[in-house]
C-alpha cells in the first residue's frame, strides 16, 4: 500500500501500473485524457459532462469493491482542504505519448516553469525560456482560481483549441508548423487612380483594383524558410493530402484534413478537424478554470483545475 502510495505522490524510474495511475478525481491518468481528446477542450458544458461521466464511473467502481454505500456514507462529500489555495494537477507529456506523464501537484500559490530558472524546469528544451511561464493560484470572488501567464517568453505559449477567432498577428502551431495569421493594412495593396494628362477635371480611370487579403505566413520549425498564402477564398483547409487541401504540409504530424479557416460574420475562425495533433493558439494569458493542455518549446503539458472551493 504504502509502495504504491510512493509511486503515485512521489513518481519513480519504473513504469506503474495502469490502476496506480490515478488522478485526483478517481479515474486513471488514461481515461481523463481520453476524455479531453473527445471534447477537444473548447466546450465547458462538454469538459464538465465528461469530468461528471469519469467520476460516476469511479464511484461505480469503488462501490462494487465495498459496501460504503449500504452505510449512507456517499452522501457526505470527500474532505478537502478549505483553509489554503486548492492544488492543482500538471502532467508533463512523455515525448510521442498523450498517456504516459510527468506527474506534478501543485499545493503552492505559484509555479514557474521555466528551461534554467523556476520551481518545474526543462534543461534540454531549447525553445522554453528561462523563465517561460507561471501558473498562479489567486482569489476569485469567494472561492479560488489558478490562471496561466507567459513571462515574456521568446518563442509563446500555446493552448490547444477546438475553434477559436484569429486576429490581426496572431499565431498558431499545425505540427511541426507555426503559422502567423495577417490582415493587411486597407488600400495598402490598391492601385493608385490615374488622370488625362493635361486634364485635372478628367474622368479618373482606375487601371485595376487589388482587394487587401489576409494571409498566412507559415515555415517548418526545422527550416528558416518562410511562405506565404493569400485567403483568396473564405474556405481553407489544411492538411497534409493535396487533394482535398487548399494548404498542403508535407509534416508527419499533420493529418489528412487537419484544420480548417473560414470566414464568417465575426471575422475568420481556425476549426480543428478532429485531428491526432491539434491546433495550438498562442495566448499570453489564460484562465484555467477547464481542462487544459498548452505546449511551452516543444514540451506538452496537461492541467486540471480543482473543483471550486467556497469559504
Amino acid at each position: 500500500m504504502f509502495d504504491g502510495l510512493k509511486r503515485l505522490f512521489v513518481g519513480s524510474d519504473s513504469q506503474p501500473d495502469r490502476d496506480e495511475r490515478q488522478t485526483i478525481a478517481g479515474e486513471s491518468l488514461d481515461q481523463e485524457i481520453d476524455a479531453v481528446r473527445q471534447t477537444q477542450l473548447i466546450d465547458p458544458s462538454q469538459l464538465q459532462a465528461a469530468r461528471d461521466a469519469a467520476g460516476k464511473s469511479g464511484k461505480s467502481r469503488r462501490a462494487g469493491k465495498s459496501n460504503a454505500g449500504a452505510s449512507g456514507s456517499e452522501s457526505a462529500s470527500l474532505y478537502r482542504p478549505s483553509l489554503r489555495p486548492p492544488m492543482g494537477f500538471l502532467a508533463a507529456l512523455d515525448d510521442g505519448s498523450i498517456r504516459d506523464a510527468e506527474i506534478y501537484r501543485l499545493r503552492g500559490g505559484s509555479v514557474v516553469i521555466g528551461r534554467q530558472e523556476g520551481d518545474i524546469q526543462f534543461p534540454y528544451e531549447v525553445l522554453m525560456s528561462s523563465k517561460h511561464a507561471k501558473l498562479e493560484c489567486r482569489r476569485h470572488r469567494s472561492g479560488y482560481q489558478w490562471h496561466f501567464t507567459d513571462l515574456e517568453s521568446r518563442n509563446g505559449s500555446f493552448f490547444r483549441v477546438q475553434r477559436a477567432y484569429l486576429r490581426h498577428d496572431q499565431e498558431f502551431l499545425i505540427g511541426r508548423h507555426r503559422v502567423a495569421f495577417q490582415i493587411p493594412t486597407p488600400g495598402a495593396d490598391a492601385t493608385t487612380p490615374t488622370t488625362g494628362e493635361n486634364d485635372l477635371h478628367a474622368t479618373q480611370l482606375i487601371e485595376s483594383v487589388k482587394i487587401a487579403m489576409p494571409r498566412l505566413r507559415y515555415r517548418d520549425l526545422r527550416q528558416e524558410t518562410e511562405h506565404t498564402h493569400v485567403l483568396d477564398n473564405p474556405h481553407l483547409v489544411i492538411g497534409a493530402d493535396s487533394s482535398t487541401c487548399g494548404l498542403t504540409l508535407h509534416d508527419e504530424f499533420v493529418c489528412p484534413n487537419h484544420t480548417r479557416i473560414h470566414h464568417t460574420e465575426k471575422g475568420w475562425l481556425i476549426e480543428d478537424l478532429g485531428s491526432r495533433n491539434g491546433a495550438w493558439l498562442r495566448l499570453h494569458q489564460a484562465k484555467l478554470d477547464q481542462i487544459t493542455e498548452f505546449q511551452l518549446g516543444e514540451q506538452r503539458f496537461y492541467f486540471r483545475p480543482p473543483k471550486s472551493t467556497r469559504r
